[in-house]
């Protein structure tokens, strides 16, 4: 079953519009090598596909954040640094030898901290 098809371009304006008879005629299975993907773009459709129901973990107060799986990544660290926090005093690894803080809190206050001493 199939229905008409609406083509968009780029920038949302209406490209084509196709109806159900020529769409049936363009997707059938005589045509397959017409419309079925290339393997390049079936490599592409493939990495967009996340095998996990629950994609990202949500905080309980309605906003979604955490860790999104089908984001490819390739960050390593290549150096950590044991540092310690500018205001707790506590020690932090970090991959950024000039990070001061451990958490936003301690960001946040020292920030503050800082307005304070150019003020004065």
């Amino acid at each position: 079953m199939i229905s008409g098809i609406k083509i968009y371009k780029g920038d949302g304006t209406l490209k084509q519009e196709i109806n159900k008879e020529e769409a049936l005629q363009l997707y059938n299975d005589a045509n397959r090598e017409a419309w079925d993907l290339s393997p390049t773009e079936r490599k592409r459709w493939n990495s967009l596909i996340t095998e996990d129901p629950t994609p990202y973990i949500s905080s309980g107060n309605g906003n979604r954040n955490g860790i999104k799986p089908w984001i490819k990544r390739s960050h390593k660290w290549n150096k950590q640094y044991k540092l310690n926090c500018v205001i707790c005093k506590k020690e932090i690894i970090r991959a950024n030898s000039q990070a001061k803080t451990c958490s936003n809190e301690c960001k946040n206050t020292h920030i503050r901290n800082m307005r304070k001493e150019r003020r004065s």
